[in-house]
Order: C-alpha cells, then sequence, then structure tokens
C-alpha cells in the first residue's frame, strides 16, 4: 500500500496485483468508509489522481482499494443478478454473444491452463459445445 501525503490529508492506494480487475475509491468516515466509484483496473491511475486531487478538501482520507473479479462479485452479486433479471430478451441474447465471443478468445489467446479450462466450463454451461 502506497500512502500519498497531500497538504491536509492523505490518501492509502493499494497497489494493483495481475489478478485485479477492479478499484473501488472509498471515502474514509468516523464510523465507516463510503463508497464513491468502482472503476476498471485500467482506470487505477486516474482514481489515485481523483483521490490526490480530492484528499484536501476531504475530512477523512480517501481509500483507493483494488479487487479481483471474484471479490467483486461476491460483494455484487444480488445487484447483478436484479441487473440481468431487468434485461430484455434481446439485451440477454447480446450479453450471452459477447460471453461466448469473450470465452472463444481466452481459449484460443490465454497462456494459463486454469484460465482456459474455465473458459472452456462456462462454454459447455452455455451449451455452446458439448
Amino acid at each position: 500500500m502506497t500512502v500519498i501525503r497531500t497538504k491536509q490529508n492523505y490518501v492509502c492506494a493499494y497497489d494493483p496485483m495481475p489478478e485485479d480487475a477492479f478499484v473501488h475509491t472509498f471515502l474514509m468516515g468516523s464510523q465507516q468508509r463510503h463508497l464513491l466509484s468502482t472503476r476498471t483496473i485500467d482506470h487505477y491511475q486516474d482514481a489515485v489522481d481523483w483521490a490526490v486531487g480530492m484528499a484536501d478538501q476531504m475530512a477523512w482520507p480517501i481509500e483507493v482499494v483494488t479487487v479481483d473479479g471474484v471479490e467483486y462479485l461476491k460483494r455484487n452479486r444480488d445487484a447483478l443478478e436484479a441487473h440481468l433479471a431487468s434485461l430484455t430478451d434481446q439485451e440477454r441474447g447480446e450479453v450471452r454473444r459477447h460471453m461466448v465471443a469473450s470465452m472463444a478468445q481466452i481459449m484460443r489467446d490465454c497462456p494459463d491452463d486454469d484460465t482456459r479450462a474455465g473458459a472452456y466450463e462456462v462454454l459447455q454451461k452455455l451449451k455452446v459445445i458439448p
């Protein structure tokens, strides 16, 4: 973790790991922390830069936390399920097409055997392959 001191405050920024997929920005409070934003990991530096720019305007420190996809899904399962349930048939079809294309790309391009096996299992569950 990197602690970045500003003029009147500080930002705690957890360093991204290779498996991280998202970055959360939290405002720390006296009793709890408050989620300000969630971005994909490719916006990590933007999140840190924003936090540093805003820290002196806040009463409490800002925390930038990276999370992997599994942790993100665990934390947001109910909201994701509700969103998927609200999609139209056409939107669900588009999501399915995107998932199939993504899994096929992983199977073709990923050097990691376990990741390719996981993509294969997803395609089986989607009944794209036997």
